[in-house]
């Protein structure tokens, strides 16, 4: 049976039943009618139009459809803040390349954005590893700045 035939072929109160239950099982309304119709087709079998399912989640749920819209999941970005040069510090691995044999491991200033180190090393994971590449930098430059006056 199609989809329209599936629906005009239930009772309403069944087919209210089918979508209440699988709106008990998203408490913070993250599916859409497309999901709930395909998991009340996988669970039970029976399929029931797009309209059917997205007028009944209308009814006993509006606030989910606002929650799901697209401008409300924007993320406010918010500009880096540092004092100065050398007074925060980003460090990261790069694992894209250890599977040939290239782990790599940088360090990149927040306030000026420069590269301050970049090393390939057997193991950009291992913390030993990683301390001393900081531990050198912070030697080779001098010390950092701890913004104490």
């Amino acid at each position: 049976l199609g989809s329209a035939q599936s629906t005009h072929s239930l009772p309403v109160s069944t087919k209210q039943q089918l979508v209440l239950d699988q709106l008990a099982q998203d408490p913070l309304h993250r599916r859409g009618p497309h999901l709930v119709r395909e998991a009340i087709m996988a669970d039970m079998g029976h399929l029931l139009t797009r309209q059917y399912v997205m007028d009944e989640m209308r009814q006993h749920e509006p606030d989910g459809f606002s929650q799901r819209e697209p401008s409300k999941k924007k993320v406010s970005r918010q500009p880096l803040v540092s004092l100065g040069p050398h007074h925060q510090w980003s460090g990261d691995g790069h694992n894209k390349l250890s599977k040939i044999g290239f782990p790599i491991w940088a360090i990149r200033d927040q306030w000026s954005g420069k590269w301050l180190g970049m090393w390939v090393v057997p193991n950009n994971q291992l913390k030993t590893s990683i301390a001393y590449l900081y531990l050198s930098l912070v030697y080779e430059i001098g010390g950092m700045f701890c913004g104490c006056i």
